[in-house]
This record gives C-alpha cells, sequence and structure tokens, in this order.
C-alpha cells in the first residue's frame, strides 16, 4: 500500500492455515487500500480474526504479527515489526466477546482498540465520549450511553490483566458486577427524574461530575454526589466509599460508570 506517497509491504502471519493466511492477507490489502491510516488496518484485520475465530488460543493470539518494509530504488529498506502483548492477546482471547465486540460504534471500537494496542488509558476517550453524549442530550436528542459502558468494562480488564496474576476470574466477576451496580444507580436516579420531567436538572450535575474524574478531584465529585442524592431523596451507596479508598474499583471507573447510568436516556431498560 501507499502510506505518505511511499510504497511500504506488509505481511500478516500467524498459526493457522495457508488458506486463512491468504484470506487474511487479502483482506488486509482491501483495509489498506481503504484506508491510509495504517494502524488503523491493523486494527480491523485483528477484529476480524478475533470475531471470525471464537475460539483462537492465547498463544495464536500472542504470535500474530506483522512484518513491514519499505524498499526505495532497491537501495534502502526499513523492516519493522509488529506484535500483540501477552496480556492483550488474553483479553482478546478470554474477554473481547463480551465486551469491546459490543461496542455498537465500529469508530470508537477502533479507537479502543487503538488506545489498547499502544498501551494508553483509555480513560480520557472515555471521559470524551460521555462528554459528547452529555452535549446531544443537552440538545434534546436521545443517546445511548451503552458503548461507554463497554468500554469502562475494557479499560478495568486491561488494567487487571496488565498485573500479570495467573488467577484473576473472580477479582474480574466482582468489578464487573460492581461496574455495573454504578451503572444501575445513575440509570435509576435518571428515570425517576425522567418520570417527574425534571430530568434536565442533571446536566449540571453530570457536567460537574465529569469535569471531577477528568482532574482527579475526588472532594468535589463526593460533594457533587452528596448534593444529587440529597435533591432525589436517596441514600448514597456504599460503593461511593471506594471513592476514597480506591480498594476495589479506582476513581475514574467509579466516576465514568455511575455517569453512564446517568445519561443512558434512549431506552429504558
Amino acid at each position: 500500500y501507499v502510506y505518505k506517497e511511499r510504497s511500504i509491504y506488509s505481511f500478516l502471519n500467524y498459526d493457522t492455515t495457508i488458506q486463512e493466511l491468504l484470506k487474511y492477507n487479502n483482506n488486509f490489502s482491501v483495509y489498506s487500500k481503504k484506508d491510509r491510516n495504517h494502524e488503523t488496518t491493523y486494527q480491523e484485520i485483528i477484529k476480524d480474526i478475533v470475531q471470525e475465530k471464537k475460539q483462537i488460543s492465547n498463544w495464536q493470539l500472542d504470535n500474530i504479527f506483522f512484518v513491514e518494509f519499505e524498499a526505495k530504488y532497491g537501495e534502502y529498506s526499513r523492516i519493522q515489526y509488529f506484535n500483540i502483548k501477552k496480556y492483550v492477546a488474553k483479553f482478546f482471547a478470554n474477554y473481547a466477546d463480551n465486551t469491546i465486540s459490543r461496542i455498537l460504534d465500529n469508530k470508537y471500537k477502533l479507537q479502543i482498540m487503538n488506545y489498547i494496542f499502544k498501551n494508553i488509558d483509555a480513560s480520557r476517550i472515555i471521559n470524551e465520549r460521555l462528554r459528547e453524549n452529555i452535549r446531544i442530550r443537552v440538545n434534546n436528542k436521545n443517546t445511548n450511553s451503552y458503548d461507554s459502558l463497554m468500554a469502562i468494562k475494557v479499560r478495568m480488564i486491561i488494567n487487571i490483566l496488565k498485573k500479570g496474576d495467573s488467577s484473576v476470574e473472580e477479582e474480574i466477576k466482582n468489578k464487573n458486577n460492581d461496574i455495573d451496580k454504578l451503572y444501575d444507580f445513575g440509570k435509576s436516579i435518571y428515570w425517576t427524574l425522567k418520570t417527574k420531567n425534571e430530568e434536565n436538572k442533571l446536566d449540571s450535575y453530570t457536567y460537574k461530575l465529569l469535569n471531577c474524574v477528568k482532574v482527579g478531584n475526588k472532594d468535589e465529585f463526593m460533594n457533587t454526589i452528596i448534593k444529587l442524592h440529597m435533591f432525589v431523596g436517596r441514600n448514597i451507596p456504599k460503593v461511593f466509599l471506594d471513592v476514597m479508598k480506591e480498594e476495589e474499583l479506582d476513581f475514574e471507573t467509579i466516576g465514568h460508570s455511575f455517569i453512564a447510568g446517568l445519561i443512558c436516556s434512549k431506552i429504558k431498560e
């Protein structure tokens, strides 16, 4: 393919049949011609492999690699190798089907994948997505924060797998349940106000909470949580105590999960 006016030659390899290799390399070629962003091309082809090969092993994913080289006038070539880290391979083999594969917005899905491959914390892009959801609702349009919920779970699982512990199933299960609880708490508050035609009063709270998460201001976050629960006449769930201790969930996960529930205004589940 052509990248920045240069001819780049690439080859995808992993432990599979010749027929499968030919198929995915042909797909790789098609993606490369459609999108000049070669990082997006990598993400698309890996997404295809994971989605089509449901039983792909950690070993197979860990041994996927791309060879890329540039040849100019036969005098110079630059060869690059790209492969997947072990914790990323484990994520795609065991957890992608119930998280990142469920993200409906393909562009957002690829952005999350890009952060995973580059080992970048996805908190910033999750925050930006939630802010966009709030903006859409403020303009009196329906929005859906489900994709953000899935991204929050992806980030949580990746952070656990990075630690390299051999037994993570129970921790992931417990934290996944806590994220769902926080999301449901937020959703319940939204629908309580919705039935009173007062849901627009949430906008100032959601913006404040989101800004607190972005800058790491836990004190102001908790003050806003207290005011919000006083406003709706509810007790504050115990899970919010982790905002200060961060023993179970980190601050960003707690805040983003609750905010995603607050702005889930498209459908009542």
